[in-house]
């Protein structure tokens, strides 16, 4: 397969079968990989980029590091993953690579002192020495590989030739990332994409699969009606369950970007999430068994 560089080279039928991810509402890092395609890309493009790369996979896994055990082993061909855990497997002898793609986020990890700690003295020596050179030496580790913060030049060569400096990746990212938009709807993104993804991820694989082998056919051929048809399926396969016009829904609004805590949802409101995830479960549903009907119909009009 060819090497991909950035999200939409996922999207391509060359990696239908190879390409593992998580669900964001399994994982966080999921999550932020999910909102970077969504924010640079817009609502609508944006989820027809995830439905496609999601129709490619051989797995959505349920736990995040289950992705790079799954390359690491030669299970998937590519990965979605946060950065250190390719890292970590480059690092101890895998045959594998990471490649960041021009739309990305950084995140720190963050160390603090909890507000009436019964240890304030060691904890702040503790958190003086992780932001220490030495401290910092010890993330260089290949068993932990994450960035360290301070310039690498202070770190007496410790750091290895290649190992990319957090600046220059972030510089060359083309997205200004807004987590507090991130936040706002995270329950509202990982339902959408639990509903139409991870539920019937099966129903979406044989969408895609029907509609590569109908692309396949019409490669090379002028037939206006088949081509239709391939469009159709794919408008039906690879729209959001909620468009960027019904995002807009006073009510759904008021349902998924209310602050408002699990434990504290009223009867009524659980009630009307559970409508809407059955809604977009059966939306999801049909439009791929129809895209599916659509693609196999342009296969026939092709002939063998």
């Amino acid at each position: 397969m060819p090497r991909p560089t950035d999200w939409g080279d996922l999207t391509k039928s060359v990696y239908f079968g190879h390409v593992a991810l998580s669900s964001p509402s399994w994982s966080g890092t999921t999550h932020l990989m999910v909102e970077a395609i969504l924010q640079s890309s817009g609502w609508d493009r944006g989820w027809s980029r995830l439905l496609q790369i999601a129709a490619n996979s051989a797995a959505i896994t349920e736990r995040s590091f289950g992705v790079p055990e799954g390359v690491n082993t030669g299970r998937y061909g590519i990965g979605m993953v946060i950065d250190f855990f390719a890292f970590v497997g480059k690092r101890n002898g895998f045959p594998v690579d990471f490649t960041y793609p021009a739309v990305t986020n950084f995140v720190p990890a963050s160390i603090g002192l909890i507000n009436g700690a019964r240890n304030p003295v060691d904890a702040r020596k503790f958190i003086a020495f992780t932001l220490s050179n030495d401290g910092q030496k010890l993330l260089l580790d290949p068993r932990i590989s994450r960035m360290p913060v301070v310039p690498y030049e202070l770190l007496q060569g410790k750091v290895a030739a290649g190992y990319p400096k957090l600046p220059d990746g972030a510089a060359k990212s083309s997205l200004h990332f807004n987590a507090g938009l991130a936040q706002e709807r995270i329950r509202l993104v990982t339902t959408m994409f639990d509903q139409s993804i991870t539920f019937p991820i099966k129903e979406l694989r044989a969408a895609a699969r029907e509609i590569f082998a109908a692309e396949s056919k019409l490669a090379g051929r002028d037939d206006a009606d088949a081509a239709a048809l391939i469009v159709q399926a794919r408008q039906l396969a690879f729209s959001p369950v909620v468009s960027s016009e019904e995002l807009q829904d006073p009510a759904l609004q008021k349902i998924f970007f209310g602050r408002v805590e699990e434990n504290n949802m009223t009867e009524a409101q659980r009630h009307d999430i559970m409508l809407l995830e059955r809604r977009w479960n059966s939306r999801a549903r049909a439009g791929y068994a129809e895209a599916r009907m659509l693609a196999h119909r342009a296969v026939l009009r092709l002939g063998p």
